[in-house]
């Protein structure tokens, strides 16, 4: 019934307007389609971005062995959800408990579910907790935390620890989780590095347990969060470190540009320091063309602050999805012992590769067309033919995900030029 109606849409919706042809286009590469009548989706390659042209991504288009355009959809990737919060419940543990490799000695008040409600030890340590060890009940209603954070008074004396999760099913069995990490609420160089939270890469076990490193201070919690959305894995991005261009120093302020070829979808910055122990504030903005006035995308405090062994980074920074080619980095605070421009901060720009979906129509070989200076208008009617079909039960299922071929030339470099300029 999906592609009856489908193939029914497309009888009924061929037409193009100046239908695009394959030599419109600077280049192609083989798409391996063994239905003529599936649903696609591939992950644009990220060699294809550095030679789109369209601010909108809209030069790239599959081709069937004809020639002929075939329906097909870009989707960005999806923003981030609003975070949800919940209270964890946290228990600090015995001074003398033992390794993480063994049982915790306590005895522990659970519910039926599972849950926590008290914990006794068989020493008196409990009632004075020395702050190094604490157990996380994360066993509530799913979904799961994606990451942890810590809350304690920013007053202390004390403003960096280094610590270490371990989770487990049982309470006696206990594996690392994840690498050790420094958590800390300090002023520096005349900013504030706050940084209160811990990433769980993954949250399959009921119970989770931290403990300070040894020659760490203890960490006297006062609440423990988790969070649920509005975190983005660090590995979703791709990161492309542009090379600088222009840079200047005026009056103590440094600036560099930057000039990315392609239209890549960056919704991430960061900033690579070169020392370690450093921090500086920064600008960053970006442009259309080199003529347009520069706008601010983002700007923030990045540091990086190496502490016996373990790095502390900034977060990334998010920001409003752009496809802007030129870009300029301004650091207006803490660059006093920058000398030369090799020891700036190097910008570095996070995006996430879009996903095309197609439908076959017609015979093999296909083809993915992509970089055109001509103005291709988008075909909202061949997009409707996919958004029908994505919404029929059981699409996902029969969705093929398929990896393009090899890179070949189709119209050339000349194809990326305007048209007025072919002549």
């Amino acid at each position: 019934m999906l592609f009856s109606l489908i193939a029914a849409l497309l009888i009924a919706d061929q037409s193009w307007a100046q239908a695009p042809v394959p030599a419109d286009f600077a280049y192609g590469c083989s798409l391996p389609v063994s239905d003529a009548t599936g649903l696609y989706r591939l992950q644009l390659p990220a060699t294809l971005y550095a030679k789109l042209q369209q601010q909108d991504l809209r030069d790239l288009q599959v081709f069937n062995a004809a020639g002929e355009p075939v329906a097909q959809l870009l989707r960005q990737p999806q923003p981030p959800t609003e975070p949800i919060r919940r209270a964890i419940p946290f228990f600090p543990l015995p001074d003398k408990a033992q390794a993480p490799t063994s049982d915790l000695r306590v005895q522990v008040e659970r519910q039926i579910d599972g849950s926590i409600i008290t914990i006794h030890s068989d020493t008196a340590t409990t009632q004075s907790p020395s702050g190094c060890s604490y157990l996380f009940d994360v066993s509530g209603p799913s979904p799961k935390p994606q990451q942890l954070e810590l809350q304690w008074n920013a007053g202390t004396a004390t403003p960096m620890y280094r610590v270490q999760l371990w989770e487990s099913s049982d309470l006696a069995d206990w594996q690392p989780l994840g690498a050790e990490a420094v958590v800390a609420d300090l002023e520096y160089n005349g900013g504030r590095i706050s940084q209160r939270s811990l990433p769980l890469p993954r949250t399959s076990k009921p119970y989770l347990r931290l403990d300070c490193a040894a020659d760490s201070p203890p960490l006297r919690l006062t609440g423990v969060e988790g969070v649920v959305g509005g975190v983005v894995a660090p590995d979703v991005w791709q990161w492309q470190q542009p090379q600088p261009g222009k840079t200047e120093n005026r009056q103590g302020v440094w600036s560099v540009e930057y000039q990315i070829q392609g239209r890549l979808r960056v919704d991430a910055l960061d900033l690579h320091l070169p020392e370690a122990n450093s921090s500086v504030r920064a600008v960053i903005e970006s442009r259309p063309t080199s003529e347009s006035p520069w706008r601010r995308v983002a700007s923030g405090e990045f540091y990086r602050l190496d502490v016996q062994g373990s790095a502390l980074h900034n977060p990334l920074l998010h920001c409003a999805t752009t496809t802007d080619p030129w870009w300029r980095l301004t650091i207006t605070a803490g660059a006093t012992s920058v000398t030369t421009a090799d020891k700036l901060p190097q910008l570095r720009l996070g995006w996430q590769a879009d996903e095309l979906f197609f439908l076959g129509r017609g015979q093999g070989p296909y083809t993915l067309a992509f970089g055109s200076g001509r103005n291709l208008e988008a075909e909202g009617g061949q997009e409707a033919l996919i958004r029908t079909a994505l919404l029929q039960p059981g699409s996902e299922a029969r969705i093929q995900q398929i990896v393009p071929g090899p890179i070949h030339t189709l119209g050339g470099e000349q194809a990326l030029q305007p048209p007025q300029a072919n002549i």
